[in-house]
């Protein structure tokens, strides 16, 4: 949850190559590395640093806008409502 919370925050995420890490930086394979590699992780953070504030902050909110889109709560509503409406065959809707 950590990288989520740290994009949230328009923060460069930096992570390596494995499950569930991939998948939160799939919109962003040059922010990921080998895991076990300390070298390339080191590389990475420099070649991040390297960018500068601009780009690291045009990058940290791309990094915020997947977020928002992605793990929002309305997003994770919409989600369940698919989930249960596959689930009972049918859709699923709120009384008012």
């Amino acid at each position: 949850m950590a990288p989520v919370e740290a994009m949230a925050s328009a923060r460069v995420v930096v992570g390596t190559n494995t499950s569930g890490i991939n998948f939160i930086l799939a919109d962003f394979p040059d922010c990921l590395v080998p895991p076990g590699d300390s070298k390339a992780l080191a590389s990475k953070l420099i070649e991040v640093k390297a960018l500068g504030p601009e780009a690291r902050a045009v990058l940290g909110r791309r990094m915020r806008a997947k977020v928002v889109e992605e793990y929002s709560m309305p997003h994770f509503i919409g989600r369940y409502e698919e989930l249960y409406e596959a689930m009972v065959g049918g859709k699923v809707g709120r009384e008012a």
